[in-house]
């Protein structure tokens, strides 16, 4: 019996401070990509976006309140989770304009992280994260020890995430200039059906808010796609067509020179560096504060 009492007095400890580290790297978290607050613009897309936008200057040069859910290696499917998870919180009542991060891949599968949805382990009390873990998880254990353990939803990357959301710092540390010798030219574009479909129902879900949509397009270097020009006019259709059919959406192409060709914009093929992420931060707050001209955010 004195044996058993110090273990259940061990795991009573090990368990509490399970969940106080947990809490507090959950509070980091949120802190970072805007999961907590009030706000009237929401940033969804994978490190494109999240290295396109100074999230800092955008709500100073804007005046409005932005949540920056931006994630490495995300899939459309992931995006349209991010979405339904979002709009599913308290705070998504201010929402005004959702910018979804899209580019010349957009619909290509396979170029993206495998096993995407672990990002997601610390949302697992969120219903909608939760059912889409429980769903995508390799095996019941992999899912359960992360349900039972909180510690245990934490990479060093997600460690790094919290850590910066704790901080206040939402800095773009791909520091350097590309190699345009290392760029990956042979990166398919295609459109995949099932892919072009989730996205579409993604775009629905928002636009059945009454919120706006803004696709927009940052810039890739010219030369991953010089050689598959005709398939990627085919996606940027796809793009255009959709904001010229519904008033709720528009298409933001900054794909193209003078951006894509000055390589001093891009850390690497497809993610701007700092320089770049300044050049198009301020070209995209010109975009919003034109719409708020039009007092949308009314």
């Amino acid at each position: 019996m004195k044996y058993l009492k110090k273990i259940l007095l061990f795991l009573f400890i090990v368990f509490v401070l399970d969940y106080l580290i947990a809490g507090l790297l959950l509070f980091g978290i949120n802190r970072f990509y805007g999961l907590n607050q009030h706000s009237q613009i929401l940033l969804i897309g994978h490190s494109h976006l999240m290295l396109a936008v100074d999230k800092e200057k955008l709500e100073k040069q804007t005046g409005l309140s932005v949540s920056k859910y931006t994630r490495e290696g995300v899939t459309v499917e992931d995006k349209y989770v991010m979405v339904k998870q979002f709009l599913s919180l308290p705070y998504s009542d201010s929402l005004q304009i959702v910018m979804y991060g899209v580019d010349a891949f957009t619909f290509s599968t396979g170029d993206l992280s495998e096993n995407s949805y672990t990002l997601f382990f610390p949302f697992m009390e969120n219903k909608i994260m939760n059912n889409y873990i429980r769903e995508n998880a390799t095996s019941a254990y992999n899912y359960w020890i992360h349900k039972i353990f909180r510690t245990s939803r934490y990479s060093d990357a997600l460690i790094n995430a919290a850590g910066r959301g704790l901080l206040s710092n939402w800095s773009n540390f791909k520091y350097g200039t590309v190699d345009v010798n290392q760029v990956n030219r042979n990166r398919e574009i295609v459109i995949d059906p099932q892919t072009l479909s989730i996205f579409k129902e993604t775009i629905d879900l928002i636009t059945a808010r009454g919120i706006k949509v803004v696709l927009v397009n940052t810039p890739i270097v010219d030369i991953m796609i010089e050689s598959q020009l005709e398939q990627y006019q085919e996606v940027v259709d796809i793009f255009s067509g959709l904001s010229k059919n519904n008033p709720l959406i528009e298409y933001w192409d900054f794909n193209h020179p003078p951006y894509s060709t000055d390589y001093s914009l891009f850390f690497d093929g497809i993610h701007l560096n700092p320089k770049g992420q300044m050049i198009i931060t301020e070209k995209i707050i010109s975009r919003i504060n034109q719409l708020n001209d039009k007092n949308i955010y009314d």
